[in-house]
Formats: structure tokens, C-alpha cells, sequence
């Protein structure tokens, strides 16, 4: 008597659907990631947009533009209250400098609307103070300190107005992503964010080509700071809270020497070579890498008087 055919899978059927299960999973955690990658893009431009707001805030109440300085404190320290901070900032004590004892129950975490989602490097301890959002304060060579967030001296009380921006408000930028500061290296070929002292001091601008060379050749390992660009959030300096305009992509940042003054620092971010910025006037701008030097500077300028065309 003739058996029925049995039902059920063979082990080639088997192999079959187990793979092209795999290849499914495969595609839509590709996806996931994906949309996971694009949703912290769109935060990291939607905190920086605040930070943005919060500025406008504080120039209308103070009529003048936060300083990138004054008793060690950043501007970032100074957008607080415009930030929904207003409990941390009253318990900061400002007639001390930040890092001291007495003021270190206010510094971490840093506020989270200064990080961007798309740099994991927060997560880490090495990173628990860094940030990702800094000023631009100016956009020469030698530091005239001719950009919006000012961080010069403030003896003589000068403070950037929008009636000082002649240039226009939509021109000048005030506010630059930037990966947060490492001092370990990073992917191969990816800027990680970390400062490298150069061997010697240049005359700026004189030897900005040669101090060029010497910061873009050097190897990553050489003369490391111990802290840079976005590492310490309420620490004012260049370098640290604020940058120069200079190059709009390097390969790593550099010290001067042992200096932060005329010193090379560049924006920087996880989404390829386009950065966030925020204008004088408080809008976002996504600023392409590939930019050129000339207008880079130009943009970190509030005086300059540079024709700027408004498509780059």
C-alpha cells in the first residue's frame, strides 16, 4: 500500500527560509539604525536651535550678546536661564572662578541641549563634562576677537551689540557644532576631536602656513593637551568653549605651542563634512566643509564688511 507523501520542510527548504529570514532582520535593523541616525541628526539641529533661541533671549534682555568670557565663566554658563536652567545657575557662585571647589555642584552633568545625540562620547567618563556646541569668536588669524560671542578682554566692559554687527545678522556665525574633545584615538582617518601641541610658537599670520603644516603632518599621537574644544563646558576659553574661524576642516586641532591664543581649532561633527551653525540671528545653517577658507573666515566676522552670497 502507497504511503502519503509526507508534509514538512527539508533541510534545504529549511536552509533556504532561515536565510532569507536573516537577510530580512539584516535589512530592517539597517533601517532602524538609519532612522535611529537621522532622528539624532535632527535633535542635535533642534537643541542647537534652542541654544540659538536662548541667545536671542539673553541679547534681548541684556542688549548685548553673551561673552565667551569674563571671571572664567563661558557664555554657555551664561545662557542658563534662557535654557530652563534658571535653579543651576542661581546656585553658581560668580565672584570665583568656575573650576573651583565651591562651584563644582552646579558643573555635571553639562546641560543636555549642548550635546548633540550623535556623538556617543557623553556616555563615556573621559567625556561626562564635554559638549558639542561652542561659539565662533571671530574669523582672522590673529585673534581681533571680531565675532559675535567676544572673548577678549573685558576690562574696558565691551560687549557685542546687534547694532556692532555691521555685517548683518544673518551674515555672521555666533555658535559652531564641534565634537567633543578626546584624548584617546579615535577611528582611522575620523577627526576625534583632540588638540596636539606644535613643537614650537608661530608669528601669526606670518608663519600660518608653516603652523598649518606642522598641525595638519602631525602625527595623532604627539603633544596632546589635557583637555580641548567642547571638553569642559563651563571653562572659558579658546579652545575650550570657543574657537576662531580659520580653516573649516582640519584634521585635528592645535595649540600654538603651549598657547590657545591664535591657535587652530575647526568645527566638526558625525554627519559627514556638514556642520550645524547658528547665525547672529538665531537660525540654524548647515555649513558644508568643502566650504572655502575665505568665506569660512568671512562668516566667523561681525565687522568685516565681506560680500557674502547667500547660497553656500
Amino acid at each position: 500500500m502507497r504511503q502519503g507523501r509526507r508534509n514538512g520542510f527539508t533541510l534545504l527548504e529549511l536552509m533556504v527560509t532561515l536565510a532569507c529570514v536573516a537577510v530580512a532582520i539584516s535589512l530592517l535593523a539597517s533601517a532602524i539604525l538609519a532612522v535611529r541616525g537621522s532622528a539624532r541628526k535632527v535633535t542635535c539641529a533642534n537643541r542647537l536651535r534652542q541654544v540659538g533661541l536662548a541667545m536671542l533671549n539673553y541679547e534681548s534682555v541684556h542688549r548685548c550678546y553673551p561673552r565667551g568670557n569674563g571671571n572664567g565663566f563661558s557664555f554657555q554658563v551664561r545662557l542658563l536661564p534662557f535654557l530652563e536652567e534658571t535653579d543651576r545657575y542661581d546656585s553658581i557662585d560668580m565672584s570665583i572662578r568656575p573650576y573651583d571647589q565651591l562651584n563644582s555642584s552646579w558643573q555635571l552633568p553639562p546641560p543636555v541641549v549642548y550635546q548633540c545625540p550623535s556623538d556617543s562620547f557623553h556616555s563615556t567618563t573621559e567625556g561626562r563634562e564635554s559638549i558639542n556646541y561652542v561659539g565662533i569668536s571671530g574669523g582672522t588669524p590673529t585673534p581681533n576677537y571680531n565675532g559675535v560671542i567676544y572673548s577678549g578682554s573685558v576690562r574696558n566692559g565691551f560687549a557685542v551689540t546687534a547694532a556692532s554687527i555691521t555685517d548683518g545678522l544673518s551674515n555672521p556665525l555666533a555658535i559652531t557644532e564641534s565634537l567633543a574633545y578626546r584624548s584617546f584615538p579615535g577611528e582611522p582617518n575620523r577627526f576625534d576631536g583632540r588638540t596636539a601641541s606644535t613643537t614650537r610658537r608661530y608669528e601669526i599670520p606670518e608663519e600660518l602656513d608653516a603652523f598649518q603644516e606642522e598641525c595638519f603632518g602631525s602625527s595623532e599621537s604627539s603633544g596632546l593637551a589635557s583637555y580641548g574644544l567642547g571638553g569642559v563646558w563651563y571653562e572659558a576659553s579658546l579652545g575650550v568653549s570657543c574657537l576662531i574661524a580659520i580653516f573649516p576642516k582640519q584634521p585635528r586641532n592645535c595649540k600654538n605651542g603651549t598657547s590657545y591664543n591664535n591657535a587652530l581649532f575647526a568645527p566638526s561633527s558625525v554627519h559627514g563634512d556638514l556642520v550645524h551653525c547658528v547665525d547672529a540671528a538665531g537660525a540654524v545653517r548647515v555649513i558644508n566643509q568643502s566650504i572655502d577658507t575665505q568665506l569660512w573666515q568671512a562668516l566667523g566676522t561681525r565687522d568685516g564688511s565681506e560680500v557674502i552670497q547667500a547660497d553656500f
